[in-house]
Formats: structure tokens, C-alpha cells, sequence
């Protein structure tokens, strides 16, 4: 069993909550920007419970493509595509992935996008 971790910032909170599925919770206040980045080895799931969140997606080679997400909809980004989201209003998310990411492992497995190459 791995550590669940905890983070917290100006843009809001992310706690992990299980680490079998890699369940997480984050809090998005309005206007913050996450992601920019993709996840060599990992499918994720963001579920959103409260709020609203502007997606932009990209697979490798792939078009750009942009959506909005609302409380009770959720998206599923494969391992290797490029994604971020910026909370429209105050956002809670759940996110569900396969792969090594839970608590303290998350970066190991996430390439974040250099200046000039993020999506937001």
C-alpha cells in the first residue's frame, strides 16, 4: 500500500483517497488552471461533483480540442494525452486513474508541458 498524499495551493486542495483505484478528490477555486502536462503510463477519469471546468485535450500528433465539463459529467483521458482544465467557478472533481500515481508516486509518472506547449 502506498502513501496518500495530500497537496494545497492558491488554486484550491488535491487529497488522494484511496490508493487501489487512485481515487482522488481536488478542489478548483474559479479561474485556476491545472494539468498542462500528460501521463506516460496512466488512464485518468475526472468526474466533475460541483461546478464547471473549461477542458482542452490533446493527443500526440492529434487536433486540440476544447469542451466544457458540468456536475455530474466526466472524461477520460488516456495515457499520453495532453490535458488541462481551468475551473470556469468554484470546481470539485473527482479523478480516477490506473497507474502509478497515488500519494507521493504522482510526479513519477506525469510530463509536464514546457512553456509553449501548454494547452491553458
Amino acid at each position: 500500500m502506498s502513501k496518500l498524499g495530500s497537496f494545497e495551493d492558491t488554486r484550491g486542495k488535491i487529497n488522494d483517497v484511496s490508493d487501489s483505484v487512485f481515487y482522488t478528490t481536488i478542489s478548483n477555486l474559479k479561474g485556476a488552471v491545472r494539468g498542462n502536462h500528460y501521463h506516460a503510463n496512466t488512464d485518468q477519469w475526472t468526474l466533475v461533483r460541483q461546478g464547471m471546468l473549461r477542458i482542452v485535450k490533446q493527443m500526440p500528433g492529434g487536433e486540440l480540442r476544447q469542451f466544457h465539463l458540468q456536475q455530474g459529467e466526466y472524461d477520460y483521458s488516456p495515457a499520453t494525452e495532453r490535458h488541462a482544465w481551468e475551473a470556469v467557478e468554484y470546481t470539485i472533481v473527482d479523478v480516477f486513474t490506473l497507474g502509478p500515481r497515488a500519494g507521493v508516486g504522482f510526479e513519477l509518472d506525469t510530463i509536464r508541458l514546457k512553456e509553449g506547449e501548454k494547452l491553458i
